[in-house]
């Protein structure tokens, strides 16, 4: 008997089910699923964050108001893929001929951090070979063909949901190297010297091994993906999209 991989799968459901949100280019409402865990990008489940007030202002120049639906990396594909949203932020670039996406919302500098006080130097991938590695959730479909030939020679190798544990956990020299987003990285940073003053936090050096990387959203409705696009030009020339920034990047 033939076996289905798990993606196989989900593509069968996806060209098969019938979409929650059908209606939605009719009621002005969208769902679109994401992680609440990527700060500044999504902050928890408050609706605040650098990607959220983006896609939020955008669409709302055409008169829509988003709902954003908080799930795991994991889940926010099966979401997607099944109809259950009409479209999905940190949604990996797939040849799916049904799915638009749209212009890279955030730009994301994805690094590699190590304590200060490791003599390894982290210059290339390949560098992270014996290396206890700790990475966001799903990052194989992000991080590039040479992170995921290169990913069997790591030490260990853990992928964190929550990127607050995934700093502190190598704050805490339970992993010795974190790939993440830079700006990720600083807010959690700066969240646990805030969180632990009396603590000293240690000091790390990050190295760009990775070129950056465009987060888009992916949308079951080519309408939704161009309605996008045309309110995110419109926001861009204004001042309010600095503003976003502003609020959430420390110079």
């Amino acid at each position: 008997m033939k076996r289905f991989k798990p993606f196989t799968v989900l593509l069968l459901l996806f060209l098969a089910t019938e979409p929650v949100d059908a209606n939605a280019q009719q009621n002005k409402k969208i769902h679109i699923a994401t992680n609440a865990a990527i700060s500044p990008y999504f902050i928890g489940e408050s609706g605040r964050g650098i990607a959220a007030e983006l896609i939020r202002e955008s669409f709302k120049i055409n008169g829509f108001d988003v709902q954003f639906i908080y799930q795991s990396n994991y889940q926010i594909q099966r979401s997607l893929l099944t109809k259950k949203v009409a479209g999905a932020y940190n949604f990996p670039h797939k040849n799916i001929t049904n799915l638009f996406y749209t212009e890279p919302v955030v730009f994301y500098q994805n690094i590699a951090v190590t304590l200060h006080d490791k003599r390894k130097e982290i210059r290339d991938i390949k560098d992270l070979k014996g290396l206890s590695v700790g990475v966001f959730q799903n990052a194989s479909n992000f991080l590039g063909p040479d992170f995921n030939s290169t990913k069997p020679l790591f030490g260990t190798y853990k992928e964190f949901y929550d990127q607050k544990k995934q700093v502190s956990a190598l704050l805490n020299s339970e992993i010795e190297v974190a790939i993440l987003d830079k700006n990720i990285f600083d807010y959690f940073n700066h969240q646990l010297k805030t969180d632990f003053q009396e603590q000293v936090i240690p000091k790390v050096k990050m190295w760009k091994i990775f070129p950056k990387s465009g987060r888009s959203v992916a949308f079951l409705n080519e309408k939704f993906r161009d309605n996008f696009n045309d309110g995110f030009q419109k926001l861009k020339k204004t001042d309010k999209y600095e503003q976003i920034f502003q609020k959430y990047i420390k110079p």
